[in-house]
């Protein structure tokens, strides 16, 4: 998997995430209550995460794209022995 798939999967997860604090957020209100507001900050660091890991599978796909047009080889963590 190279590291573009892997941000886009992050960035899949941290959305489920922010989906799921949201409805942890607003689940009392259909009970007649108030909002959970502690779940709040994880809705907004999960919002956060998703659009920073978003950002990064864009600009990671963008690489791809132009090493593909150039011709030079993906990214190794191999050591070159000399």
């Amino acid at each position: 998997m190279t590291s573009a798939a892997g941000m886009l999967v992050l960035t899949v997860v941290f959305a489920t995430f922010a989906v799921g604090s949201v409805v942890l957020l607003v689940a009392p209100v259909s009970r007649g209550g108030d909002p959970w507001w502690a779940a709040l900050p994880l809705t907004l660091g999960a919002l956060c995460g998703a659009a920073s890991a978003g950002r990064l599978a864009r600009a990671e796909f963008g690489a791809k794209r132009v090493r593909a047009e150039r011709g030079v080889p993906e990214p190794s963590s191999r050591q070159l022995d000399f």
